[in-house]
């Protein structure tokens, strides 16, 4: 489950609660972000400092589409 909120990007795991894993955060043009393996269901990144316009945020094997309107 992913909410963007206050320039913020929240990440939850669905309803097993397992480990997130490795969530990526790369821009428009494919240059990574942001990189952290997230030991435990849930995890917040902080978006603030970035520009708006669309990333993709990969979270284990599942890739997103986010909109920034920071």
């Amino acid at each position: 489950i992913i909410q963007v909120l206050n320039g913020m990007i929240e990440i939850r795991a669905g309803g097993n609660q397992e480990a997130l894993g490795t969530v990526v955060l790369y821009n428009a043009s494919g240059m990574q972000i942001a990189s952290s393996l997230v030991q435990g269901p849930y995890t917040k990144l902080n978006t603030r400092s970035l520009s708006n316009g669309i990333y993709v945020l990969r979270v284990g094997n599942s890739v997103s589409k986010i909109m920034l309107e920071n």
